[in-house]
């Protein structure tokens, strides 16, 4: 069997976007509107706390985890990105930034407390998407945390953006990324596999930080646009 390696084809998709939004602007990671970014920020900062070791995995630009940058010598916050455009702008928004490879993580066993990854898990199918939660789970420490966020394909409201976006992007120029149904319950029982538990599991709408526990219900059905897991080692 082949090993698991970073995704050229995805990277020079995101290479275009970078291109053109530069460093400072969420728009290089993917996002369509600044306050969705800005809304799911908050949520992740929450979640890390006052963690002392932090990686934010596929980082970009590095922008999701930049207000932890300058916290002083008893917090270190890492970038990792295969994206040599995404590597050099990260380093520009002052993330300690690792170009590797995230199938393949370069760091020891056990020495990350938190680690974070944003709009991944979309363009991941189903082996890669569990290679990429058992190798996280060798890096974190016991009772570590792994805080993912990505988009929730069956809501109605996503399917309707996806829409709408399609044909603006075939105008634009914008290049078309692939989308895989990474189902949050599948993620939560992938999880298992390695020894995580579930710490939270919710779906969101970060527009107006409305979040459903029940993943099934009508509400998040309609509504649920993102996918919000944490899991603990």
């Amino acid at each position: 069997m082949q090993p698991l390696q970073a995704d050229k084809h995805t990277d020079r998709l995101y290479e275009h976007l970078r291109s053109r939004h530069g460093d400072s602007d969420s728009g290089a990671n993917g996002y369509r509107l600044q306050t969705y970014f800005l809304r799911e920020q908050e949520l992740i900062l929450a979640e890390i706390g006052t963690a002392a070791t932090v990686a934010d995995l596929g980082c970009g630009s590095g922008l999701m985890v930049k207000p932890l940058t300058g916290a002083g010598p008893d917090r270190q916050v890492l970038g990792v990105d295969y994206n040599e455009i995404a590597c050099r702008d990260a380093r520009n928004n002052g993330i300690h930034i690792i170009r590797g490879d995230v199938f393949s993580l370069p760091f020891r066993d056990e020495v990350l407390d938190r680690v974070i990854n944003c709009q991944f898990l979309n363009q991941q199918p189903e082996d890669k998407a569990k290679h990429f939660i058992s190798e996280v789970y060798r890096v974190l420490k016991p009772g570590g945390r792994l805080i993912l966020l990505w988009r929730n394909d069956r809501a109605l409201i996503h399917k309707l953006a996806v829409f709408v976006y399609r044909y603006i992007d075939r105008f634009t120029g914008r290049p078309e990324f692939p989308y895989y149904d990474n189902w949050i319950d599948d993620l939560e029982l992938y999880s298992r596999e390695p020894g995580f538990q579930c710490v939270k599991k919710q779906l969101i709408f970060p527009l107006f930080r409305w979040r459903f526990e029940t993943v099934d219900a009508l509400p998040a059905r309609l509504f649920g646009a993102s996918c919000f897991l944490v899991l603990e080692k």
